[in-house]
């Protein structure tokens, strides 16, 4: 009955720290099968919500929204300063949405 016992708590510590990865992991690559299309390091931009979504526009370019799946919660505002890196990606057509607009996977961000 003791080694039963053990190995199921075994069993259940593995199965939640398989599972804590796994979010994160999920989080980091939420646009993993989408093209990378370049990258950026310490870009000056600015995050916007419009309509309760948040893009981030990059210093001087024209036309080019980068939609984050992983902007943390504290950078959630409105028209706020910040130095980015991460990867830009390719966002499906849909139609709906202007040709420059793309996906960001952020590693790090910052206010300026």
């Amino acid at each position: 009955m003791k080694h039963t016992l053990t190995a199921i708590l075994c069993l259940a510590l593995l199965c939640g720290i398989m599972a804590c990865k796994k979010n994160k992991d999920t989080k980091a690559d939420c646009y993993r099968d989408n093209a990378v299309r370049y990258e950026i390091n310490n870009q000056a931009a600015t995050v916007h919500q419009v309509n309760g979504e948040y893009y981030i526009a990059e210093q001087n370019t024209i036309d080019s929204r980068l939609f984050p799946c992983n902007l943390p919660a504290e950078f959630r505002q409105n028209n706020i300063a910040v130095l980015v890196s991460g990867q830009v990606k390719s966002l499906p057509y849909s139609g709906t949405r202007p040709a420059g607009d793309a996906a960001l996977i952020i590693t790090t961000i910052t206010r300026r």
